[in-house]
């Protein structure tokens, strides 16, 4: 039985109106052995009627959900359950490719090259609110060690990559237990990070791929949401244990910083806070039971027992009024809707 060399995961759920671009982006790839797997999350819209065109092609194939599963389960059951090639990508229903090369520039950088555990590229962020597009310049090699990049975190700008040109290694992400937690919508960042930690990473030049940025993105939810910003700090806690034994202590502190960790950690306990001391409790408990001594770092800080003391008393208001953002959760590697 033949097994294509790439998969491109297109997790979906209601989005009709951007499936048909994404989709046919996939199809316009060259030279290149590849399938596409779209994984419908149970849409209520005319998205099954939007794939039907494509089901004559041999390399397309549909599933549709039973029950919408969550963004993280979606994901996990397409790439684990239903792909079969050694390497995928998961292409957000949004995003699309613009590069008909691209699978084929992946495919040959991992063939080409010695110990590559990622593949990824340069492409436009496309802010569909204000009609502005951003191009995204990765300042790499063609072939870089991945401590490079794990270190570079939080410093490219406007973002660090975007997950819709991002080729991972199949076996690599279950060995990993990627996306385990469907609770953290950052799973696609702390999976690429700990692939960097392993070997070298390939960077595809050009405009590959269109990142669509807009109001509906699922990253979105987070803040206003107690379980997301938890289980969003998994992406810190879990990428922190992971380094120990291969990056040093100065290495790590300077990660930690570079992603905003400290903030992200205390305005999680500070919005807990906001609601009521029970919901306080419980959002430190979970934390220090995560990562003890990360967290113990952090909320032993006397401005963070002050803004505490503050939030216990002013409520909800205080949060927004002292600025507090966790800009690391907005980041999608991004992040995207299945």
């Amino acid at each position: 039985m033949h097994l294509p060399k790439i998969s491109v995961v297109i997790p979906t759920y209601n989005r009709a109106k951007y499936l048909d671009q994404t989709i046919g982006s996939v199809i316009c790839q060259k030279n290149a052995d590849f399938e596409i797997i779209i994984s419908d999350n149970c849409s209520i819209d005319n998205t099954s009627e939007v794939v039907e065109k494509y089901l004559m092609n041999p390399r397309v194939k549909y599933f549709k959900n039973t029950t919408n599963i969550g963004m993280v389960n979606n994901w996990k059951e397409a790439v684990f359950n239903r792909s079969s090639a050694e390497w995928f990508i998961i292409l957000s229903d949004d995003d699309y490719f613009v590069n008909d090369d691209y699978l084929r520039s992946v495919l040959s950088c991992i063939e080409k090259n010695e110990n590559i555990v990622l593949v990824y590229g340069e492409g436009t962020i496309f802010d569909e609110t204000k009609k502005e597009s951003t191009f995204l310049s990765l300042p790499f090699p063609d072939v870089v060690s991945g401590i490079d990049i794990f270190m570079s975190r939080g410093t490219v700008k406007p973002q660090d990559a975007t997950l819709c040109n991002m080729a991972f290694n199949r076996r690599l992400a279950m060995e990993l237990n990627a996306f385990s937690n469907p609770d953290n919508l950052s799973c696609d960042s702390e999976l690429y990070l700990k692939c960097a930690l392993l070997g070298n990473v390939g960077i595809v030049k050009g405009n590959n791929s269109v990142y669509r940025f807009h109001s509906s993105n699922l990253v979105n939810t987070i803040s206003s949401s107690p379980s997301l910003r938890l289980g969003n700090l998994d992406f810190i806690f879990n990428v922190h244990d992971f380094a120990k034994d291969k990056l040093s202590a100065s290495q790590i502190n300077k990660f930690l910083e570079n992603v905003n960790a400290k903030n992200g950690v205390q305005s999680c306990l500070l919005k807990s806070a906001a609601i009521g001391l029970d919901q306080y409790i419980l959002c430190k408990k979970y934390l220090l039971e995560k990562n003890h001594g990360l967290t113990k770092l952090f909320i032993e800080e006397p401005a963070f027992k002050i803004k505490l003391f503050l939030c216990r008393y002013f409520g909800r208001a205080l949060p927004f009024y002292l600025g507090l953002k966790m800009k690391f959760l907005r980041m999608k590697i991004s992040n995207s809707i299945g």
